[in-house]
């Protein structure tokens, strides 16, 4: 059993994530199924190990997901083009 991961990417306005205002507070719910179904798709079944927000500009903002998921590799196969 091996692990395989992935990189998920996605912009958003810095006002849908991060209050506009100093001292405000904002909680979301990231609800991919129904938002973004794109991002949804990339991680159905793996587990996400980091997130990371980046800024891009004043308005804007990277979000940016580690995922992971065990992957079974047959003895003598090959894992992202290497013998195992």
């Amino acid at each position: 059993m091996s692990s395989e991961y992935r990189f998920v990417t996605f912009r958003q306005p810095a006002t849908a994530l991060i209050p506009p205002e100093a001292g405000a507070a904002k909680s979301l719910t990231l609800d991919l199924v129904n938002s973004i179904p794109e991002i949804s798709e990339q991680m159905d079944g793996w587990d996400v190990v980091n997130t990371q927000i980046v800024p891009i500009s004043g308005e804007e903002i990277l979000i940016i997901f580690t995922l992971t998921t065990k992957v079974n590799v047959p003895e003598g196969g090959e894992f992202w083009g290497g013998a195992v």
